[in-house]
């Protein structure tokens, strides 16, 4: 259905229940595709997503929630200000609250095979468990995810002057990538009806990665052949195991007429890669031989407060960020 903002989706009753997981879900929602880069809004490219009212920093976390713990998702394609002014588009998912008192656990073992490359096997499993009693509810889990794509690409470049470049390539590459998720644990507690406050921690590792990527084409100069290039690049990870650390707590409540949501957030994210290309020239060979190394820190607070006002809502809020 439209809403203010955007097209909200019912997940909870619909044939998206049993999608398998949110990534599943969100490939299949109206107004969303899935691209070489990921996940995009039609027309706007990349959203930010939130769940739950949570800005999500790692997208291994849609690999985590299944489908039927999906209440609603709702695309916005006009942000509003309570949104950074360079974000285009959000996409927000709700959840439902789970019932019942206790210990509980589910295990979830997912393979996808591809038909077109037999080496694209991708494997998913996860367990997770949870302790609820009262409005308390505390839970963990682990988690293990693999990617694979296939790009496959006819390039042109032109470079206009004189002399007259051009450049005609071929490109194939395979991008495979493993995603361990070593920690997932928090607690979420229903105060009241109107008061919901909670924290959770997210540690994931990226225990493999491979990159290759083939082209191979010719280079004219004033529609003359001058060169036969073939570069193959491959890359791996470094000596040093990427991985993101991620911690958040939230308050979310009514205090009479007055709505409060805040949250509070830390991430880091360390990045380790190496790529060889070799080049086969007819001019002159190369070999290039590079490594990055990343580390990335980030603390973010964010206070929204809204009142209803006649036939609305008056929000006022603000969100710092420090990276």
């Amino acid at each position: 259905k439209l809403t203010g903002e955007g097209l909200a989706t019912s997940v909870r009753g619909s044939v998206l229940e049993n999608a398998g997981t949110a990534n599943d879900v969100l490939k299949k929602v109206p107004g969303l595709i899935k691209g070489k880069d990921g996940l995009e809004v039609i027309g706007k490219g990349k959203p930010q997503i939130y769940i739950n009212g949570r800005k999500m920093n790692d997208p291994s976390e849609l690999d985590r929630i299944l489908s039927h713990e999906i209440q609603s998702v709702e695309v916005i394609n006009n942000p509003g200000a309570q949104y950074d002014a360079t974000i285009r588009a959000v996409v927000r998912i709700r959840t439902i609250r789970r019932q019942g008192e206790g210990f509980g656990f589910n295990v979830n073992l997912v393979d996808e095979q591809s038909l077109r490359v037999k080496d694209f096997n991708d494997p998913n499993a996860s367990f997770n468990a949870n302790y609820r009693t009262g409005g308390v509810d505390i839970f963990g889990g682990v988690n293990y995810a693999q990617s694979s794509q296939r790009q496959t690409s006819d390039l042109v470049q032109e470079t206009t002057g004189n002399p007259a470049y051009k450049q005609v390539e071929d490109l194939v590459g395979d991008f495979i990538s493993k995603n361990a998720g070593l920690i997932n644990a928090g607690v979420n507690w229903q105060i009241s009806d109107n008061h919901f406050t909670g924290f959770k921690v997210d540690y994931n590792r990226n225990v493999g990665y491979s990159d290759y990527t083939l082209m191979e084409g010719d280079i004219y100069r004033n529609n003359e052949l001058i060169d036969h290039l073939k570069t193959v690049n491959n890359g791996k990870n470094g000596a040093r195991i990427p991985s993101s650390l991620g911690v958040n707590t939230y308050y979310n409540g009514t205090v009479g007429k007055l709505g409060i949501d805040l949250n509070l957030d830390y991430f880091q994210q360390n990045d380790n890669k190496i790529s060889t290309a070799v080049e086969d020239s007819d001019i002159q060979d190369a070999t290039v031989v590079t490594e990055s190394l990343t580390d990335s820190k980030l603390y973010a607070a964010k206070l929204v407060l809204s009142y209803p006002v006649w036939m609305g809502q008056l929000q006022v809020g603000t969100e710092e960020t420090f990276s």
